[in-house]
């Protein structure tokens, strides 16, 4: 079937570890027998084994997960993740806790983006005087990334690596706008939103399909609890709204008080009260903004 459709002597064949012997010898044996040539192929890929609780998942034992099942619950681009924090040849062990992991390091990668577009589409408005040793640094930490994302990829398919390289970068983007007095260059932070989009895409990560998902589970799990738990949060500050956004609004003004008279415990306490409800505050050059966090 695979020389019908790819010919003999192709590049790559995959296949578990489990795999090598018998099957795969059998394989290659039948293959350049029947053909009196070789290589059967070129290159053969096998992948550790994906277990569960440190046992082989498998249909016997009965601890299968159904691929479907675990796409409805996390999202394509959260298992890829998954998957791809293990170098493919080690086992993988599936595990709830290790999903959220990854369902975290997106809404990382999707907070940091979200952030350079908001001081994108501000930047007529941003009085700050830019950087140049932020905007160089910034720049060697871009080509930095892709050179060790390119490294690692190239080392037999190091995934884990690869995926070190992007959350470096990101890390380094959210440093260079934690303080909005002294940005880079905006198009140099553009440049590493980009940067870290195109490296994703190479491993079939897609951001804004991971934060339309997020947003639609948001939709059917979470408002009804957050609007219920904002506008009671309100009223504890003498908020007396219904409209649970207005209320948001105005536990935002009530922070930004405190904050200018240096009551920096009650401001941080609306913050975190207002991040138990789901709403998360970003600080940005033109003000606060917030957001449903999932």
């Amino acid at each position: 079937m695979s020389i019908k459709y790819l010919g003999f002597g192709f590049d790559i064949h995959g296949g578990g570890q489990d795999l090598i012997f018998p099957h795969h010898e059998n394989e290659i044996a039948q293959a350049e027998a029947t053909f009196g040539k070789s290589p059967f192929v070129r290159y053969w890929m096998h992948n550790g084994l994906l277990t569960i609780k440190s046992e082989k998942m498998a249909k016997s034992l009965g601890n299968i997960i159904l691929l479907r099942e675990a796409i409805k619950n996390y999202g394509p681009d959260t298992l890829k993740v998954f998957y791809f924090s293990t170098h493919y040849r080690s086992p993988l062990d599936y595990s709830e806790e290790r999903l959220e992991e990854a369902k975290k390091s997106l809404e990382r990668i999707s907070d940091c983006l979200s952030g350079i577009s908001v001081i994108s589409n501000m930047k007529e408005d941003i009085d700050s005087e830019f950087s140049k040793e932020k905007t160089k640094a910034l720049k060697s930490q871009i080509l930095d990334a892709r050179k060790k994302f390119v490294s690692a990829m190239e080392d037999d398919f190091n995934t884990a690596r690869a995926l070190a390289a992007i959350f470096g970068l990101v890390k380094e983007l959210n440093i260079a706008i934690s303080d909005y007095s002294r940005l880079p260059e905006i198009g140099t932070l553009e440049r590493g939103a980009k940067e870290v989009k195109s490296l994703l895409s190479i491993l079939g990560i897609n951001v804004e399909r991971f934060e339309k998902f997020m947003g639609e589970r948001a939709v059917r799990f979470v408002v009804y609890d957050y609007t219920k738990e904002v506008i009671s949060l309100a009223k504890e500050y003498g908020i007396n709204l219904e409209d649970p956004d207005e209320a948001i609004e105005e536990l935002i003004k009530l922070r930004e008080i405190a904050r200018r008279n240096k009551n920096y415990e009650v401001g941080d306490a609306i913050r975190e009260r207002l991040m138990a409800c789901g709403i998360e505050i970003m600080d940005t050059p033109l003000g606060p903004r917030w957001k449903i966090k999932t």
